[in-house]
C-alpha cells in the first residue's frame, strides 16, 4: 500500500458543509471493501483518427489542450523520437512533426498552462528525464534528473507553474515544479511503492490530483491542497496498463483504467467534492487492446485517446454524459450516489433516479452534515423552503432554528418575543411549526410525530435509525441482512453478521 513522505500540514477549512464532504470522500477512498463495477454502461461518441506522415509507434498517446477547439497530441515513435500533431476537430491530426532530440522510450506527458504554451518531458533509456517546450516555436531538450523509470505525468494549476512527477527504481514517485522563479533545486518523494506510471491533473490554483496502480493492480489516488495528503485505495477494479485522469473543472475528476479481464474494457471512476467517489463504470468506449488511455477535458467533455494494435491508428472518444448519476432523470450510481447538486429519490417508474435539489421548493441536497439548500431557504421537513426573514419559517439550525431578521419565536421569525409566549409547537403530537419540530420528530400531516424507527417516517436529512435505511415514500426500513438493502455508513455501505454488501445489486448476502 503506498505511504506518503514529507506530509506537509493540512488546509484549514472555511465551512462545516465542504468539511463533512471531504470526510466522507476520504473515508470512502480508504474504507471500501472491494466490490464488482457498476454494469450500467456511460455514453461515449467515438471515431477513428486519421492521421498520416507519422512513423510506426508502440506507445501511448499523451493529449493536452490550449483552447476551446485545439489538441495537441504526442507520441513516442520507433525511431525513439517524440513526434507532436494537432487537431481542431475529432476526425482528423495535421501538422506532425518530429521533435528531434534524445532517444526516449514509453509515454511522453505533455500540458499547456496557456493559450500557444505546451510543456512536453519524457524518460531516455538511462532514466534520464528530458523536457521541451513551445512558446512560439520549440525549445531545445533539457535534463532535469536521472534514475528514473517508467514514463513521466505533468499538471499545470496556473500561467508559469509546472508540475512533473515520475518514478524512480524504488517505486516511489518523485515530484519536481517550475515556478514564477524558475524550477526547484531537488525532486522529493510524495510516497509509493507504485506499480504504474503516475497520472496527474490539476482542476485549480493549488490543487493537484495523482492516481497510479500498486503490484496488484489495485488503484490508489493521493492530492494536494495546501500540501501532500495520504493515499487512498480506489476498489473495486483490476486495471491493466496505465491510468489517465481529466477534470472538467473544479471539484471534479473523471479517472479512466482498462479492467484487467481478458476485455480490456476501459472503465471511469468520478469524482465529485460533495458526493464523493461514484465507483467503477463501464464506458462503450473501444477495447483498448495495445495501451492505456490518454485524456483531457473540454467543454464538459472528456476526450479520451486509445492507440489500436496495427501502430499506425488512433480512436478518438468523446466522453459528455454519464450513464448514472449525472444528470436529472438518471438512475442513482452504486450506493444511491448522484453529482453536486443533485439527490437519490424514487421515481414515479419505481427506479431510484436523480433529481435536482437545494433550490427553493426542491428536495433538501444530502450531505454528511444533514440537508444543504441555497441561501436564503432552509432544509424543513424534507425540502428547501424561504426562511429567516420576517413572517417566514425559522431557518434551521444544529439549535433549533435562526431568522436573520427578527427572532425565532414559535418556528416562526418575529420582529421581537411576543408577550405572553406563543402557544407551544414542535413537541410529540404538538401541532409543526411551520413545518418544523424538534429533534427525533418529523412533520406529518401537521402533527410532530416520531420518525427515524422502522416503518417510521425518515427524519429530515432523509436518515434512519441504527440498521435501517430511507426507503420508498421516505420511510424507514430494515436493511444489512440476507437479502436485504445494505445500510448507509460513513464508510461506505455495510451488511450485519459477516454478510457482504454487493453495491451492483445494492443487496447483502
Amino acid at each position: 500500500m503506498p505511504t506518503v513522505a514529507g506530509m506537509e500540514r493540512a488546509t484549514s477549512w472555511q465551512s462545516a458543509r465542504v468539511l463533512g464532504a471531504v470526510l466522507m470522500a476520504a473515508l470512502l477512498t480508504g474504507c471500501m471493501t472491494q466490490v464488482e463495477p457498476d454494469e450500467e454502461p456511460v455514453e461515449t461518441n467515438s471515431e477513428a483518427l486519421v492521421h498520416t506522415g507519422v512513423p510506426l509507434y508502440d506507445g501511448e498517446v499523451a493529449l493536452t489542450k490550449w483552447d476551446g477547439t485545439r489538441h495537441d497530441l504526442f507520441v513516442i515513435a520507433r525511431d525513439q523520437q517524440v513526434w507532436h500533431g494537432w487537431a481542431n476537430s475529432p476526425s482528423r491530426v495535421e501538422g506532425w512533426e518530429r521533435l528531434t532530440g534524445p532517444a526516449v522510450r514509453g509515454r511522453p506527458a505533455a500540458v499547456a498552462w496557456k493559450n500557444g504554451r505546451i510543456d512536453v518531458v519524457a524518460i531516455d533509456a538511462g532514466g534520464t528525464l528530458w523536457h521541451q517546450w513551445y512558446n512560439g516555436g520549440w525549445g531545445s531538450w533539457e535534463a532535469l534528473g536521472s534514475g528514473f523509470i517508467g514514463s513521466p505525468t505533468l499538471a499545470s494549476w496556473s500561467e508559469n507553474r509546472l508540475d512533473i512527477f515520475a518514478r524512480r527504481a524504488d517505486g516511489y514517485v518523485y515530484h519536481r515544479f517550475f515556478g514564477t522563479s524558475g524550477w526547484g533545486s531537488t525532486w522529493w518523494s510524495i510516497g509509493g511503492p507504485v506499480a504504474s506510471d503516475p497520472a496527474a491533473v490539476s482542476w485549480g490554483p493549488d490543487r493537484i490530483d495523482l492516481v497510479a496502480t500498486d503490484s496488484a493492480s489495485n488503484v490508489w489516488h493521493t492530492y494536494y491542497w495546501g500540501g501532500w495528503r495520504g493515499w487512498f485505495s480506489l476498489p473495486g477494479m483490476a486495471v491493466d496498463g496505465n491510468l489517465a485522469i481529466a477534470s472538467r473543472g473544479g471539484n471534479q475528476l473523471e479517472i479512466y483504467g482498462r479492467v484487467r479481464d481478458g476485455t480490456d474494457r476501459i472503465f471511469t471512476n468520478i469524482y465529485s467534492t460533495e458526493v464523493a467517489w461514484s465507483g467503477w463504470l463501464p464506458t462503450s468506449l473501444p477495447a483498448a487492446t495495445s495501451s492505456g488511455p490518454g485524456a483531457v477535458a473540454r467543454d464538459g467533455c472528456d476526450q479520451v485517446v486509445t492507440r489500436r494494435s496495427d501502430g499506425t491508428s488512433l480512436d478518438w472518444n468523446t466522453n459528455c454524459t454519464k450513464g448514472c448519476g449525472m444528470g436529472e432523470g438518471q438512475k442513482c450510481c452504486a450506493t444511491w450516489w448522484c453529482a453536486d447538486r443533485l439527490t437519490c429519490g424514487r421515481a414515479s417508474d419505481g427506479e431510484q433516479r436523480c433529481g435536482a435539489c437545494g433550490a427553493n421548493g426542491q428536495a433538501c441536497c444530502p450531505t454528511v452534515l444533514g440537508g444543504w439548500c441555497e441561501s436564503g431557504t432552509g432544509c424543513i421537513g424534507s425540502s428547501c423552503r424561504p426562511c429567516g426573514q420576517l413572517g417566514q419559517t425559522c431557518c434551521p439550525n444544529a439549535w433549533g432554528g435562526f431568522c436573520s431578521q427578527g427572532v425565532c419565536a414559535g418556528g416562526a421569525c418575529v420582529a421581537s418575543m411576543p408577550s405572553p409566549p406563543v402557544p407551544s409547537c414542535g413537541g410529540q403530537g404538538q401541532s409543526c411549526c411551520n413545518g418544523m419540530c424538534n429533534t427525533g420528530l418529523a412533520c406529518s400531516g401537521g402533527v410532530c410525530s416520531p420518525c427515524g424507527g422502522s416503518g417510521q417516517a425518515c427524519c429530515p436529512g432523509s436518515t434512519c435509525g441504527s440498521n435501517l435505511r430511507c426507503g420508498g415514500f421516505q420511510t424507514c426500513s430494515s436493511c444489512g441482512t440476507v437479502g436485504a438493502w445494505c445500510c448507509p455508513g460513513t464508510e461506505g455501505p455495510y451488511c450485519n453478521n459477516g454478510l457482504t454488501c454487493h453495491t451492483a445489486e445494492d443487496e447483502c448476502y
